[in-house]
């Protein structure tokens, strides 16, 4: 499956703050269950991997240049993707 379900069947993964200006994100997946976080850049080139077990994860991004990435969450056999924009 990818981030695109049935009506009223879909998972969320909030990402905030967003747009982002300062050194720290937080994803909030959609249950506890272990899942694979990854931050990709516009080009689809991983950034940053995180292994996560929790349903909120506090990422830092410091280093990391300004523009427009996009977060991959996969877990179980879903795979959403969010917008991140880091000023």
């Amino acid at each position: 499956p990818t981030a695109i379900d049935e009506p009223g069947t879909q998972k969320k993964v909030s990402v905030y703050p967003n747009p982002v200006s300062g050194n720290e994100v937080i994803i909030r997946l959609p249950s506890d269950k272990p899942s694979r976080i990854s931050i990709l850049d516009i080009t689809g080139k991983p950034v940053k991997h995180i292994d996560a077990q929790s349903s909120t994860v506090r990422i830092q991004i410091e280093g990391m240049a300004r523009g427009i990435y996009m977060v991959k969450t996969s877990q179980d056999n879903d795979t959403l993707l969010q917008k991140l924009i880091v000023r």
